[in-house]
């Protein structure tokens, strides 16, 4: 691409980034098509699509919103699964991946590749850290991932864009900002849909969340709302993209689930040799 911010790459590579861990990290990366920037990385535990909107977020808040996006056909990013038979009985399409509809929303392409080989310049990168970013981290005695993030965000990714990143043919960056009437917040999260029981509450993840009376309904029994789990962990459930009061019950599961954590973490095996 001819301008920085065009078109950006983003993949995951699994490697044994930190040897004295003795287990494989996930590098999450961003760089940008046009100048081979490294934009923004993350090492993490899980490949996950909150990590992945993690990345996104920051650069979105930082630099604005880009106009493609080159993706591979990982299920993070394209559904890949069959469409069932009631998609097929009313004719809908399967649902988009949480991570393609955030983009959708934003307006930004995105475009998958054939193969692997056609994400040359992201893999060649990959095989470049394997050597250089990995010395490095042994080099400064780094053994843990927030040091190791830290490393790679405020020392190595600046030294690599002075070094690797070539001027692109026209110096106007691309990225778009970010408009008045977007919340990031409630776009880059993930959205599932529930019908509210008779009895005014909704489940999500094993938690039971009663849905309060506010001036427009005095109760939302059978209508379908949408639950935001944002990327600090917080959720939000909407009507008709509205925020609705609620407060959380704990359900019986996953008391005991918890109760068996809480077990499992003291160590103190004897209380389940009791039950």
């Amino acid at each position: 691409m001819p301008q920085e911010g065009l078109m950006l790459q983003l993949d995951t590579s699994e490697h044994l980034w930190i040897p004295s861990l003795g287990k494989k990290l996930q590098l999450i990366l961003l760089i940008d098509d046009a100048t081979n920037k490294l934009l923004d990385g993350q090492f993490v535990v899980s490949d996950s699509t909150l990590e992945n909107m993690k990345l996104l977020d920051g650069l979105f808040r930082q630099k604005g919103l880009p106009f493609c996006i080159y993706l591979d056909k990982d299920s993070k990013f394209k559904t890949s699964r069959y469409e069932g038979i009631h998609y097929n009985l009313k004719g809908q399409p399967y649902p988009e991946t949480q991570i393609k509809r955030v983009l959708s929303e934003l307006g930004i392409t995105v475009i998958y590749a054939g193969s692997p080989q056609a994400k040359g310049r992201i893999e060649r990168d990959f095989q470049t850290l394997q050597d250089r970013l990995i010395n490095e981290l042994r080099l400064h005695n780094i053994t843990t991932i927030s040091e190791a993030n830290h490393y790679l965000k405020e020392e190595f990714i600046p030294k690599w864009d002075k070094k690797f990143a070539p001027e692109p043919k026209d110096k106007t960056l691309a990225y778009r900002p970010i408009p008045e009437n977007i919340n990031l917040n409630d776009i880059l999260c993930i959205k599932e849909k529930r019908t509210v029981y008779a009895d005014n509450t909704i489940s999500y993840k094993n938690n039971k969340y009663q849905i309060l009376a506010d001036p427009f309904r005095a109760s939302y029994a059978k209508a379908e709302v949408e639950v935001y789990e944002h990327l600090d962990g917080k959720i939000s459930i909407a009507y008709k993209q509205r925020k609705l009061k609620y407060r959380k019950i704990m359900t019986l599961k996953r008391q005991k689930e918890s109760s068996l954590e809480e077990i499992l973490l003291k160590g103190d095996i004897s209380i389940l040799q009791k039950r």
